[in-house]
């Protein structure tokens, strides 16, 4: 994976951002694979969501997908993220 990572990130454009879609098992290891490529102050944040339900009957959920989202360069990003077509919802 870390060879593929390396090109990716070579491909990007400087505000590029990559969004990777994992489960609990993979986050930890992936997002230490993912600061190594991309600079651990490259990193914008993670969207976690509860995925699916099962018949787990304890209180504490473990069906959550995680999606972790780096840049190649943060500070090329644009400090507000907002869609070009937000003016298209107003109506």
């Amino acid at each position: 994976m870390y060879p593929r990572l390396k090109l990716l990130h070579r491909l990007l454009r400087p505000e590029g951002v990559l969004f990777t879609s994992m489960d609990r098992n993979e986050m930890a290891t992936f997002k230490l694979l993912l600061e190594e490529v991309f600079g651990a102050g490259n990193w914008v944040g993670e969207i976690a969501w509860r995925n699916v339900t099962d018949n787990n009957p304890t209180n504490i959920c473990l069906e959550h997908e995680y999606v972790l989202c780096f840049a190649k360069s943060k500070s090329a990003l644009s400090p507000v993220w907002k869609s070009p077509y937000l003016d298209a919802k107003k109506s």
